[in-house]
């Protein structure tokens, strides 16, 4: 993902369950035997799987997956469902999304109940990310100074409703039947300083915003990031812009919220989550949740178009992951962690 960084261009890592290091097999994955099914509510039939796979690091083989994942049955009440992806950086960041997975839905468990109204569940889910990050800030196990995690996570609740809460540039999408083909919209949008809302916010609070170049004296300074819309297109210029200390060339994350990050915390990195609530669809067919291992080489479009050459989300989700992992070697030497979890909703 955006990675925790100094100006030494390091590179955030991943890992998962496995022997091989080579990254032409397709060992250190973790997924299920088969798709699972489940009942929204009372009445909307779905099938679900998860596909989690550690990066290859040529230099760091054995480095842990910094991707984890959570699902959660019958959650704020029966037929309630939670499903959260959490991509971590920095040198703990394996850590800090192992902590988010722990945590999270807990802590927003407790904040919803008794929660019956849409704006009291979204202000509760608010203030329980709030929380798990301090949480994590006084873990003693867990260093998040210069580490932290995204977190994007769905909760399917009230019958037919899903809210969903962003934090970092891990993403959801829903592909909704149009005509005959299936068109991809967002449910989260990343939080980067491309987003010309997030860098005023961040820049408030006194970060700069400057590219790796830039921090170099290799390119001009200036302020014209463009229009980069992350989902619709690709970042092609593979030197985004990153948030650094006015007197430091520090914390250099790529991303404007997370869990964690301590350090870019005084400079607006803060775990508050942009939330949005809607009703689950009839023409509704499917719902992605990833981290940007995923999305870094793939669009939304390109994601929900591939799933839908599959009637089995398992066979989705090793689909995409497979060719996204084949995407990184072809731009990289190495690749990202990989996870993914497909939920398709049946007619």
């Amino acid at each position: 993902m955006g990675l925790c960084m100094s100006t030494n261009r390091a590179s955030s890592a991943s890992a998962a369950s496995g022997d091989s290091q080579s990254p032409s097999d397709g060992s250190r994955v973790q997924a299920p035997q088969s798709s699972t099914n489940c009942l929204i509510g009372s009445s909307i039939s779905c099938r679900y799987a998860y596909v989690s796979q550690r990066g290859y690091y040529p230099d760091e083989p054995n480095k842990a997956n910094q991707d984890a994942f959570n699902i959660v049955r019958d959650y704020l009440s029966d037929g309630s469902w939670f499903f959260g992806v959490f991509d971590g950086h920095g040198k703990e960041g394996d850590l800090c999304a192992q902590f988010a997975k722990r945590n999270l839905a807990n802590v927003m468990g407790r904040a919803c109940k008794g929660k019956t109204t849409t704006s009291e569940v979204e202000s509760a889910m608010i203030s329980a990310h709030v929380r798990c990050n301090e949480d994590m800030h006084a873990d003693k196990s867990v260093d998040d100074s210069l580490s932290g995690t995204t977190a994007v996570t769905i909760t399917f609740w009230n019958d037919d409703l899903m809210t969903v809460c962003n934090v970092g540039d891990s993403r959801a999408v829903v592909g909704v039947g149009e005509g005959k083909g299936v068109k991809a919209y967002p449910l989260s949008h990343d939080q980067t300083p491309y987003r010309k809302d997030e860098r005023i916010r961040v820049k408030k609070q006194g970060a700069r915003i400057l590219s790796l170049d830039q921090i170099e004296g290799l390119e001009a300074i200036h302020e014209n990031w463009g229009d980069v819309n992350l989902g619709e297109e690709l970042d092609e210029g593979g030197d985004p812009p990153r948030i650094w200390h006015p007197q430091g060339e520090y914390p250099g994350t790529a991303f404007t919220r997370s869990l964690g990050d301590m350090y870019a915390e005084e400079l607006g990195v803060f775990a508050e989550p942009e939330v949005i609530t809607r009703r689950v669809s009839a023409d509704d067919k499917m719902v992605v949740i990833a981290s940007d291992g995923v999305f870094e080489f793939l669009t939304n479009q390109s994601v929900v178009d591939m799933c839908c050459k599959f009637k089995d989300p398992l066979e989705a989700c090793r689909a995409v992951v497979a060719e996204s992992y084949e995407l990184w070697l072809q731009y990289e030497m190495r690749t990202d962690d990989i996870t993914m979890i497909a939920i398709f909703l049946d007619e």
